[in-house]
């Protein structure tokens, strides 16, 4: 949302105030959410399990830059801003799609364990018939 703002800057194109108010609001917010989630994921995991993965560590420097910087700076911190805000979303992306993985894994596994209790039911079965002839 800043990048609009910041192109229509650029472009020489003044928003309104409100507008210009409500982007940066809203991209407060979202700030504030991402901030929220990597601190529920430090209490989770732990601070040193937290500290020692290198890209979790990576998105707490990218969030508190991004949310100083648009505390600070407003809507002047240009191109950097939004490649930070771009690389959060990719881990945004990608923890999605990293915990559609564990439950896939999760369902797999169960049905795994689901079918070899149905072939020794099934073999099971087959002793005590071939037993009863």
């Amino acid at each position: 949302m800043c990048a609009v703002y910041e192109g229509a800057e650029h472009e020489g194109i003044h928003l309104p105030p409100s507008l210009e108010h409500t982007l940066h609001s809203v991209s407060f917010c979202i700030l504030c959410l991402f901030l929220g989630e990597i601190s529920l994921y430090f209490v989770a995991k732990g601070p040193l399990r937290f500290l020692s993965q290198p890209l979790e560590v990576l998105d707490l420097v990218v969030v508190t830059g991004s949310l100083y910087c648009d505390i600070h700076f407003h809507a002047a911190t240009g191109q950097l801003l939004v490649l930070f805000r771009l690389w959060r979303l990719g881990r945004v992306c990608h923890g999605v799609l990293t915990a559609q993985r564990e439950i896939l894994e999760r369902q797999i596994h169960a049905l795994e364990h689901q079918t070899a209790r149905l072939r020794y039911e099934l073999s099971v079965q087959k002793s005590h018939r071939s037993g009863l002839r």
